[in-house]
């Protein structure tokens, strides 16, 4: 009787050691195919005619999916119905144009909205952008031929010395364009009783700029054009890509470790899981 009991509790303890054997390789098996989904998951994505590598990822499963993201946190973009690709800056969704990957990193933008808002004749949408405008950072930044233009929306018609032209606003405000294309913090004063606003511009369409006529229309014209944005070299990125033909991921496990540089979260997968 014994030696029954003896043999029925072996023979659960084998059975118990089984079942643990095979949880775990069910659950390893599971992690593998997570890890070889997140590299198919990573590949570029399209939203209308363009393509985006990372740094970037679709805003919509951004942090979906656990530890791992398919582009850094600042670098998300908006696709909605109408498949024009948008990015924030300031709180503001900016229409994408154009990208152009390595070695120039750079993005093409302009806000629509505000856009329309001066084609209407309306001044309601006069606001600061603020970008870091060099430096280290881990977002975006104006690229070289980045130009300001300076807007004052004063209450009523006024002397403002230096301006490239104006423009009465549906609210019956007058709004003027300082003719300054310094990048950095310097204005005029502003004249009493008005609020002055930096809009970034492309350099090149400053041509556009003339005295007479609708000033509406050129500014619009200006707008229009947009402004380019460049992101910073990855070289953790670039050694993955190169080196091991893999795909660049965003760690989030690791931002608390860093002081969330990241530069320093970018992890590397490869068709079998974490290359190297």
């Amino acid at each position: 009787m014994k030696v029954s009991i003896a043999i029925i509790l072996s023979s659960s303890s084998v059975l118990i050691i089984i079942i643990i054997e095979l949880i775990s390789a069910g659950s390893a098996a599971g992690k593998q195919n997570e890890i070889v989904n997140i590299y198919q998951r990573c590949e570029q994505f399209s939203c209308g005619n363009i393509s985006f590598p990372f740094p970037f990822s679709n805003s919509d499963t951004f942090g979906t999916t656990g530890q791992y993201s398919c582009g850094l946190p600042l670098f998300k973009i908006y696709c909605d119905q109408s498949d024009l690709p948008k990015v924030e800056l300031s709180g503001n969704l900016y229409e994408i144009k154009d990208i152009f990957t390595d070695p120039d990193r750079l993005l093409t933008v302009f806000d629509q909205r505000f856009t329309e808002s001066v084609e209407s004749g309306s001044c309601n949408d006069i606001r600061n952008l603020s970008i870091p405008l060099g430096g280290t950072h881990t977002g975006l930044t104006f690229a070289s031929g980045v130009v300001n233009l300076t807007i004052f929306e004063c209450p009523l018609r006024t002397a403002v010395d230096g301006i490239a032209g104006s423009f009465k606003c549906n609210e019956g405000s007058w709004a003027y364009v300082w003719n300054s294309t310094q990048l950095g913090p310097a204005v005029p004063k502003t004249p009493d009783g008005c609020q002055h606003a930096f809009f970034p511009v492309s350099g090149a369409s400053l041509p556009k700029i003339r005295f007479g006529g609708n000033q509406s229309t050129w500014l619009s014209s200006v707008l229009r054009e947009g402004f380019v944005l460049q992101w910073q070299n990855l070289p953790e990125c670039t050694k993955c890509i190169t080196d091991f033909g893999g795909r660049c991921v965003y760690d989030a496990t690791s931002s608390t470790n860093n002081n969330n540089n990241n530069n320093n979260n970018i992890a590397c997968f490869c068709d079998y899981g974490l290359c190297g």
